[in-house]
């Protein structure tokens, strides 16, 4: 029987990672900003099932500029523009810019070994999507049971982030809705431009992905 995995994108502080990872034998975190990356490594030290790897999940696989808000939670490899700030009470700037290394998930899931993934959740501040879209091929072949992503409404004209793809919802209906269904929106205020959106595999193929955990 093929391993319950778990990856997720964008650590920050480890709190939405830490209710999560002991329900998975296996693990793999993403953090870019390199002191969080640090101290997720030393809190999860001695769990040899929990992989911590400090880089931007992105196209690259060199090294990338990574821009940290005032806020780190917002820190992206994009930058928060003025009209982010004119229409909502955030006023989060850059702080400073640092180099960090890139990481292609395909490849590194390729390099790695890491076949399937029951859980994928991505909290990479409008990149979420454009990571998500280098593993179309995963998404193409089910063999990512849930999907969690932080997207950006459609509903206002332009991009919170600059400087990188777009991150609308409406990207991921072309992209999930032939296998995938909506299955939680979270609840946001009227002010906000981001949206937690929880999509897993439609019913016909879920068959198919348990049938196959207890074959490998």
């Amino acid at each position: 029987m093929r391993p319950k995995t778990l990856v997720y994108c964008g650590l920050n502080r480890c709190d939405s990672f830490d209710r999560l990872v002991r329900k998975f034998d296996v693990a793999y975190g993403f953090e870019a900003i390199p002191e969080l990356a640090e101290q997720a490594r030393k809190r999860y030290k001695s769990y040899d099932n929990v992989h911590i790897i400090h880089g931007a999940v992105g196209k690259e696989s060199s090294s990338v500029e990574f821009f940290i808000h005032d806020n780190d939670v917002a820190s992206s490899l994009g930058q928060l523009g003025d009209e982010y700030r004119q229409e909502t009470p955030n006023k989060i700037r850059v702080k400073k810019k640092v180099t960090v290394p890139g990481i292609n998930l395909l490849s590194f899931f390729k390099s790695n070994g890491v076949n399937w993934i029951d859980l994928y959740v991505s909290d990479i501040q409008g990149m979420d999507f454009a990571v998500l879209k280098i593993l179309t091929p995963y998404i193409e072949q089910r063999r990512i049971k849930q999907i969690m992503c932080e997207t950006e409404l459609d509903s206002h004209e332009y991009q919170a982030y600059g400087g990188i793809p777009s991150n609308f919802q409406s990207n991921y209906e072309a992209l999930l809705g032939g296998s995938y269904k909506v299955i939680r929106r979270q609840n946001i205020q009227p002010d906000w431009k981001f949206q937690d959106v929880t999509w897993r595999l439609k019913w016909q193929y879920l068959f198919h992905w348990h049938r196959t955990r207890f074959q490998q």
